[in-house]
């Protein structure tokens, strides 16, 4: 009893911090801001996604990424992380959902800007749905656009943009 109790009052803090994250993430985050909160920025591409229940009960989405380039942080070529609740885009259960986290597919190009680990192993995109990058190939050229705005910028833009950018973070 008292084990179902600690993790039901895990689900409740775990949901509560997430919702009183999202709120605080009612406009869209610059770039520079983005850059700066995230622990690791890598260009991957996604090749497994499985949700299911942590060591603790609760509900989690691993995602597996193909690391194409490490931005910003330590990355090796394979990228494996473990976010809150039901991100799979290709489920049809909406338990678990949690509002604004990214859902992912496998095969899908992304470029993701990655909260540090908490203590639990979980992580999330920097200002949820607008911490994520999806590429598309349009006329010949990839495209990267955030969040819920998919008109975007050249690929390769971005990323150079992003190497300045995190470049600039480092200047004391």
């Amino acid at each position: 009893m008292r084990r179902k109790f600690i993790r039901i009052a895990s689900l409740a803090a775990v949901l509560a911090a997430t919702s009183a994250g999202a709120m605080t993430v009612a406009r869209e985050l610059t770039l520079d801001e983005t850059v700066r909160g995230a622990d690791r920025i890598v260009h991957a591409t996604v090749t497994n996604v499985r949700t299911g229940r942590d060591a603790s009960g609760l509900a989690a989405t691993w995602v597996t990424f193909d690391v194409d380039k490490a931005v910003k942080g330590e990355s090796g070529r394979r990228l494996t992380i473990k976010q809150f609740g039901n991100s799979d885009a290709s489920s049809t259960t909406p338990i678990g959902r949690i509002p604004d986290l990214p859902m992912y597919s496998v095969g899908e190009e992304v470029v993701v800007f990655l909260r540090r680990e908490s203590a639990r192993g979980f992580t999330s995109p920097v200002g949820l749905e607008t911490g994520i990058y999806h590429v598309r190939t349009e006329h010949g050229r990839r495209i990267a656009g955030r969040g819920a705005d998919r008109s975007g910028i050249d690929l390769d833009e971005l990323l150079a943009d992003i190497s300045d950018r995190v470049a600039r973070q480092r200047v004391p």
